[in-house]
């Protein structure tokens, strides 16, 4: 056998070696986490039962959706995660069709009224959104993205729900990231992963993992 066709022997083996690890690990996920994202979908959470689970460190509230929509639930779910003693973020859905610098403004308008200690996030999905839009997608996310650091001086993280959201990939290489992938961690030690979901506190929590908390607290000033 020449020199050519065992190299090539050697890369398809490991080749499928990465493969195989990556199957096990999507098999067997590890579902450790340290922190959760709600909504007003988690209406029944327990929060004394949560203040008692010693994994839980952070929790990412949503706040907005699109130029108008508000979570009714975000104040209180605010106010709750703080008063437990947890690092608290929010975080706005980004709408693909809707003018960047209007969603912002609905997002700006929560958080000036909440206490947060995460870096604010835009969570781009493509449930809701046409992403293949490409260019208008990318300028209402960077007219968002922009806005948001004209007004606080640092880019908001951003949230990846799928591979489909990576099309907006040429206008957020500035920002943190916190990527679903679930049953993957450690992806990079300054992004939060979704690692899971269970029924646990009395509702179906997103959990998430971040290897570094202090890497997506708010910059001091």
């Amino acid at each position: 056998m020449g020199r050519c066709a065992k190299n090539a022997k050697r890369c398809a083996i490991g080749f499928l070696s990465v493969l195989l690890i990556l199957f096990l690990v999507w098999i067997f996920p590890n579902h450790k986490y340290n922190g959760i994202d709600i909504s007003h979908y988690n209406k029944g959470l327990d929060w004394s039962s949560v203040k008692t689970d010693e994994n839980i460190k952070f929790c990412i509230v949503k706040a907005t959706e699109g130029e108008s929509w508000v979570d009714g639930r975000c104040i209180d779910n605010v106010k709750n995660s703080n008063k437990i003693g947890l690092k608290t973020g929010l975080y706005h859905y980004f709408r693909t069709g809707v003018s960047g610098k209007r969603q912002f403004e609905n997002f700006d308008k929560v958080l000036k009224q909440c206490k947060y200690d995460i870096i604010p996030v835009v969570d781009v999905e493509e449930k809701h959104n046409d992403l293949s839009l490409g260019g208008c997608a990318n300028e209402n996310l960077d007219d968002l993205l922009e806005c948001f650091k004209e007004e606080y001086g640092y880019y908001p993280m951003v949230y990846f729900g799928s591979w489909d959201a990576l099309n907006t990939l040429p206008v957020v290489t500035k920002c943190k990231w916190w990527l679903r992938c679930i049953g993957f961690r450690n992806l990079a030690p300054s992004t939060i992963q979704q690692v899971g979901i269970r029924k646990m506190h009395n509702s179906s929590l997103d959990l998430n993992y971040c290897s570094d908390i202090s890497s997506i607290m708010v910059p001091e000033k």
